[in-house]
């Protein structure tokens, strides 16, 4: 059934009429949130979409306009999971950057660095094989779930590691921890890219991608774990702090649950109509979801 406000101040409804078009397309990203463990067979693209046509770049720009304006629909819950999130992360900067450093390196010889070796991968070109994977394998088998984990994985990737990350690295100024300058030297535009971790970043939005479209816990903690051991892996050879870490993990998360969700909800409508009634004149707004 349609949900319904009621918008009384007639400067507010003029306002919202004139905005329109931005405001149905903010929203339609919102509506009907599915419960988290709702199934999700009929999240697939159309499976004549393709990843390299016009139709699939407006839909990723859609997705990215969609998570960038998301703020401004959160909701008390929404702001205290950012407030949640941005308080552990600046918990491990200041608790954990350089005990955690200190140990690993203290700790690091040819076995660890095998593994991470083996791992860091999937924080760049292998994650672009797990998706590949994933859109052979659902051509092969006409599985469109499949090849809905490509299309999400592909605009998150864009969006988190592509758009996000590198802007709060170049607006942070961290410096690595190879660079000796102390766990807490941060010089924004300075050219220094610590903060966050963009192979993390990668691997979780791949990762969340995965787990989001498929129930088995063993696929989120598969691709879970494998997320986890590239942070290990940039930890290891030096390249982050452990809290670059985790704010790439967050992002990487976050971006790829909402992109999951933005295209698995059907398009909401937003109407706007003139409202008349004794104790109440303005714009009425109508969003069927």
């Amino acid at each position: 059934m349609p949900g319904k406000l009621f918008i009384t101040s007639p400067i507010f409804g003029i306002l919202l009429l004139l905005s329109q078009g931005l405001f149905s397309a903010a929203l339609a990203g919102d509506a009907n949130r599915p419960e988290d463990g709702a199934p999700t067979e009929n999240v697939a693209a159309p499976s004549g979409e393709c990843l390299v046509c016009l139709d699939y770049g407006k839909r990723v720009l859609k997705d990215a306009r969609l998570v960038l304006s998301s703020p401004l629909r959160w909701d008390k819950d929404d702001g205290r999971t950012l407030a949640l999130g941005t308080l552990a992360v600046a918990a491990t900067a200041v608790l954990l950057d350089k005990p955690v450093q200190e140990g690993m390196q203290r700790n690091r010889n040819g076995r660890t660095d095998a593994v991470a070796d083996l791992f860091e991968p999937f924080g760049t070109y292998y994650s672009a094989g797990v998706l590949g994977g994933f859109y052979l394998a659902g051509a092969a088998w006409d599985d469109a779930r499949a090849r809905s984990v490509t299309r999400d994985g592909i605009a998150a990737s864009l969006i988190a590691s592509g758009l996000i990350t590198p802007a709060l690295k170049i607006t942070a100024g961290r410096s690595r921890p190879y660079q000796d300058e102390g766990a807490h030297a941060f010089r924004p535009f300075s050219g220094n890219d610590s903060f966050p971790s963009g192979h993390v970043t990668q691997a979780f939005a791949v990762a969340s991608v995965i787990a989001a479209h498929y129930e088995p816990l063993w696929v989120d903690a598969t691709a879970y774990g494998i997320a986890s051991m590239v942070g290990f892996a940039r930890i290891d050879h030096d390249k982050h702090f452990a809290s670059d870490v985790a704010a790439g993990a967050l992002i990487g998360t976050a971006v790829g649950k909402a992109v999951v969700r933005f295209n698995r909800n059907p398009e909401s409508r937003l109407h706007l109509f003139p409202l008349v009634e004794r104790d109440a004149k303005g714009i009425g707004i109508i969003w069927t979801y």
